[in-house]
C-alpha cells in the first residue's frame, strides 16, 4: 500500500515487538521491514521509458499500442533491520534480493522544469510516494541510455499534486496548455486526469501510464 504514515506505523509496532515484516510494498523495507516481494517498480519505469523512446523516434503510434503488463518481480531485504531484530534471512534469499537501505528511497525535491530540450515531457504524480519516485527515476534513466538526456535534448516538466485530485486535473491541463510532446503518469488518478484533459483535443497528446492495477476498470483502456 502507498500510505506512508500507515506503513510507518505498522513498521514501528512490528519492530517494537520483534515481529518480521514481509510485504509487497517495496519501500516499506527501507523503513524497517525485513523482506518485500512485489512488481518491479524499476521495470515499470524501464518499460515506460522504452515506449517513450520508441514514440519520440517515430517508431510507434501510442494510440494503437497494446498495454504492456509488467510481470517482473523484485526481491528486497533489509539485512541491517533484520539483524537488529534477531532475524536470520536465508542465504538463498539474500543472494537473490537487493539489500535496501532508507537512503535509496529518499525522493528528490519536486522540480517544475530543468533545461530546455528538443522534446518536452510532462510527468505527473499524485503524491510524493517513494514507490512512484522509483518508477520515475527508472524512466528517466532509460530515456538517458537511449540518448534523450534531460537538460540537453529533453525537457521534463514535473507536476506533483500532493494527494489533491483537483490539483492533478490542473496539472494535466497545464501540460495541455504547454503543448508537451508526451505525458507520462504514475498512479491511476494521474492517468485518468491526463486522459480527461487530452481526450477532446483535435490531436490528443499521447499518454503513457504506469503503476495502474486495472486500466480497464479505471476507464483508461477500452478493452484487453
Amino acid at each position: 500500500q502507498h500510505s506512508t504514515s500507515g506503513s510507518e506505523a505498522v513498521v514501528q509496532v512490528a519492530n517494537d515487538n520483534g515481529i518480521p515484516i514481509i510485504t509487497n510494498d517495496i519501500p516499506t523495507v527501507a523503513k524497517g521491514g525485513s523482506v518485500a516481494v512485489g512488481a518491479s517498480l524499476r521495470e515499470d519505469g524501464r518499460v515506460a521509458g522504452e515506449m517513450a523512446v520508441a514514440f519520440l523516434n517515430g517508431e510507434i503510434d501510442l494510440s494503437t499500442t497494446d498495454i504492456e503488463r509488467v510481470g517482473v518481480f523484485d526481491y528486497f531485504v533489509n539485512r541491517a533491520g533484520a539483524s537488529a531484530q534477531g532475524i536470520e534471512l536465508p542465504a538463498a534469499l539474500i543472494e537473490r534480493a537487493i539489500d535496501q537501505t532508507p537512503a535509496d528511497f529518499e525522493g528528490a525535491e519536486t522540480m517544475e522544469e530543468e533545461g530546455k530540450g528538443e522534446f518536452t515531457i510532462g510527468m505527473m504524480v499524485i503524491a510524493s510516494v517513494p514507490a512512484l519516485e522509483l518508477v520515475q527515476a527508472s524512466f528517466i534513466e532509460t530515456m538517458a541510455e537511449a540518448g534523450y538526456v534531460e537538460g540537453e535534448n529533453l525537457t521534463i516538466i514535473r507536476g506533483n499534486a500532493e494527494g489533491d485530485i483537483a490539483t492533478l486535473n490542473t496539472i494535466a491541463q497545464q501540460f495541455v496548455d504547454e503543448g508537451v510532446d508526451l505525458i507520462v503518469t504514475t498512479s491511476t488518478p494521474a492517468a485518468q486526469a491526463a486522459l480527461n484533459a487530452t481526450q477532446d483535443m483535435t490531436e490528443p497528446i499521447p499518454v503513457i501510464f504506469t503503476t495502474v492495477t486495472d486500466p480497464y476498470a479505471a476507464g483508461i483502456a477500452t478493452g484487453p
